[in-house]
């Protein structure tokens, strides 16, 4: 998880270590979806592509969290991160993404995490390349 920590300082231009305990905190919530989707156990390395994605989520949550605060000391609203689904339709396909982050909001890390609001159909198509049956 180091060199993921080191990819997400790189990728936020963050050189200092203040903000490293809220972004392992992420990482270990992204990483724990990702296995949970895929169904690779704790004891096994995740794939690179895998860990490159969690890389990826972990930035845009943290660009979503910075842009939020500074909203918030403005009086604006808030915005949910990229890619967070309100909801679909199939008739004539309708997709709405959420504008701002409430109460009710899918994207909410602190109580709910599922990887369906997580991780867009794309990612979860990455994602099933390397998920694992489960025999019972």
């Amino acid at each position: 998880m180091n060199n993921q920590l080191e990819e997400v300082k790189m990728l936020l231009n963050i050189d200092d270590d203040s903000k490293d305990n809220i972004i392992k905190f992420y990482l270990n919530k992204v990483n724990e979806a990702i296995r949970d989707y895929t169904r690779i156990p704790e004891d096994e390395e995740l794939p690179t592509i895998l860990l490159s994605l969690a890389t990826f989520k972990v930035e845009g949550i943290m660009k979503a969290k910075e842009l939020n605060s500074n909203n918030q000391s403005q009086g604006q609203t808030s915005i949910a991160p990229p890619g967070t689904i309100k909801s679909i339709s199939t008739g004539k396909t309708t997709i709405t993404y959420q504008d701002t982050v409430g109460d009710t909001a899918i994207f909410n890390f602190g109580n709910k995490m599922s990887s369906d609001s997580l991780f867009s159909k794309e990612e979860k198509a990455t994602m099933n390349r390397h998920r694992r049956m489960r025999f019972y």
